[in-house]
Parts: structure tokens; sequence; C-alpha cells
């Protein structure tokens, strides 16, 4: 899938089961760092993570 291709997707495949396909995904910010070396892409996921993060809030 998509996400094998990425470097440090380590977090994204911690939160799903299946990481969804880039089917209606809304890209909100995209950043080019280091000459364009590093891309980092900002975007909502069509739907919530079964194995969401903690907040640390209580």
């Amino acid at each position: 899938m998509w996400y094998e291709v990425l470097e440090r997707n380590y977090f994204l495949v911690s939160l799903y089961e299946q990481v969804p396909a880039l089917k209606d995904v809304r890209i909100s910010e995209v950043n080019i760092h280091d000459e364009g070396r590093v891309v980092a892409v900002n975007f909502d996921m069509p739907y919530y993570a079964e194995d969401h993060p903690r907040s640390g809030w209580n």
C-alpha cells in the first residue's frame, strides 16, 4: 500500500489495524524541507484510527 514507501511510517501503522487507502483524504498542508529532500504532508484520514494514542490528559 501507499504507506509502505514512506520513511518513518511507524506511528501511522501503529494507529490502524489496516491503514486506509488514500480515498476521500483531505490534504491540509505540504511542507518541503532540506532543499527538497524531505517532504511532509499533513492530511485528514477518512475515518478514526482503531488504536488512537492517549492524550495524556486525565
